[in-house]
């Protein structure tokens, strides 16, 4: 009789535990601060929704949807706030400059220790941004360059021996082939070495890398399972230590500065804030962030231009003009102020932003967006992606017009103010020049020794998780050696 008693109370307790918690998701929901900020009815109760489009690779565009039907800021969920219009972005990002989502501490391998990029306190991000900002200064750069050449001949190499058969054109992949460039150009420019993976097509610590960040987007999107595990990766643990203790024994390789030398430098200036452990974290960071972003970003330059036969002939002839000869080199100190060539990339970052799910910021202090008051903790997104194609901004938004970025359209001259694709503020992305120049070789040297054309009847949808992607992972094309 007792046990029964005691199981009817402990059964009651939590019941009604139950109901405490749904009446208070109600109460917050339909009453609370963020109660008059726009929405669907969903996201006053529940994250689900907006955590399964983050799941399945498409809350970018269920975001672009909310904001077609409820405005410029929209509760997406019962704490999340999304804002794209150019004036709450330049304030999230730039005058206010938010504190970072805890979301990104997820992406952390080891809970402890934070990296550049998923660094919240801002004091702790300036030191750490002032010990890396060596690896990606105008005269760093400039000694990478031989090496991002070197693995950009080997890309050209590949596709003269795919076109070397048969009728001299050949059918690729060129978004994997990209992929793989960039994992190259950052596995030499970053641990003193290709990984070959435009030759062999595959290289163990590149493909853990991409499944971990896969893993961390899981445990960001499913919080319980934190609960049970964590998405750290025991060997891809090892596998950076190793590289490490190998560059630790042989120090410089080959006279070469790169950015693991970078890095131990810097760790040897202030070995505290930069220990082994933050040292490992920063190289699997700049493999992942630094080639899945550039890939994604030549691989989209590509798509527009061959969908765009008038502006891909534009820059096929500025190209040819700076380089007469299809054998003269491509280098970055004549490809860097083509006036065309930049615009192209700038337009196919507006339009396709590797960071399409925009930046995800915290608000500590109480803030008005929008007439609307935001209480501490509240998560507000800029949805960069939304304003990108802002037609208020953008004449035309979702036209590819390299022309905007030069002469302007219709009376509208592009300005970088309301263009986000490296975010802005404090934390606009340490290597944007160090991608820009890399994705201006890749594309110089593609279009001025290849005719490429689009291969029909293909369906591209494109996904984000942490980078915008191709869902199927091929864009094909057909490439022809040039002879002039």
């Amino acid at each position: 009789m007792l046990d029964s008693t005691y199981t009817r109370l402990i059964f009651l307790a939590v019941v009604a535990e139950l109901f405490r918690r749904l009446f208070k998701v109600l109460i917050v929901g339909f009453t609370g601060p963020l109660s008059k900020v726009p929405g669907p009815f969903w996201s006053k109760i529940s994250p689900l929704p907006w955590r399964l489009a983050f799941l399945r690779g498409t809350a970018f565009l269920l975001a672009r949807d909310l904001h077609q039907k409820y405005g410029d800021i929209v509760r997406a969920a019962p704490n999340l706030v999304l804002v794209s219009d150019a004036s709450s972005v330049h304030k999230v990002l730039s005058e206010w400059d938010l504190q970072k989502s805890p979301l990104y501490e997820k992406y952390r391998q080891k809970p402890h220790i934070a990296t550049l990029f998923t660094e919240r306190d801002k004091g702790k991000y300036r030191i750490r941004r002032r010990l890396l900002s060596n690896g990606f200064s105008i005269s760093y750069l400039k000694a990478l360059e031989p090496l991002m050449l070197g693995c950009i001949q080997v890309l050209q190499d590949v596709l003269e021996e795919r076109c070397s058969n048969g009728d001299g054109t050949a059918i690729v992949n060129i978004y994997d082939l990209i992929s793989s460039l960039a994992s190259d150009i950052m596995s030499e420019s970053s641990f003193g070495g290709s990984f070959g993976l435009v030759r062999h097509g595959h290289h163990p610590l590149k493909t853990r890398i991409t499944k971990y960040m896969k893993k961390a987007a899981l445990f960001q999107t499913v919080p319980l399972l934190n609960l049970v595990s964590t998405p750290r990766d025991e060997e891809l643990d090892a596998t950076v230590q190793s590289i490490l203790d190998k560059r630790l024994h042989t120090q410089k390789l080959d006279g070469r500065k790169d950015l693991l030398q970078i890095l131990l430098e810097a760790s040897f200036e202030s070995p505290d804030t930069l220990s082994e452990e933050h040292i490992k974290a920063e190289m699997f960071v700049f493999l992942l962030a630094g080639s899945d972003t550039s890939a994604a970003t030549a691989t989209f330059c590509l798509m527009k231009l061959l969908e765009n036969p008038n502006t891909h002939h534009v820059l096929v002839r500025e190209l040819d003009t700076l380089v007469p000869g299809c054998n003269d080199p491509i280098v970055d100190e004549n490809t860097r102020n083509l006036p065309y060539l930049n615009a192209v990339i700038y337009e196919t970052l507006r339009l396709l932003p590797p960071a399409a799910g925009g930046f995800a910021r915290q608000v500590s202090t109480p803030i008005v967006l929008q007439g609307y008051a935001l209480p501490e903790g509240t998560l507000v997104t800029a949805d960069t992606t939304t304003l990108h194609r802002d037609p208020r901004v953008w004449p035309d938004p979702v036209a590819f017009i390299p022309e905007r970025w030069i002469d302007g359209h219709k009376g509208v001259r592009a300005s970088e103010r309301n263009w986000y694709p490296f975010s802005a503020g404090s934390r606009t992305c340490i290597g944007k020049q160090f991608a820009l120049k890399e994705v201006r070789l890749i594309l110089a040297t593609l279009l001025r020794r290849f005719d490429i054309s689009l291969v029909p009847n293909q369906n591209i949808e494109f996904r984000h998780h942490s980078v915008l992607y191709i869902k199927s992972g091929e864009y094909l094309v057909r490439v022809q050696r040039r002879i002039a």
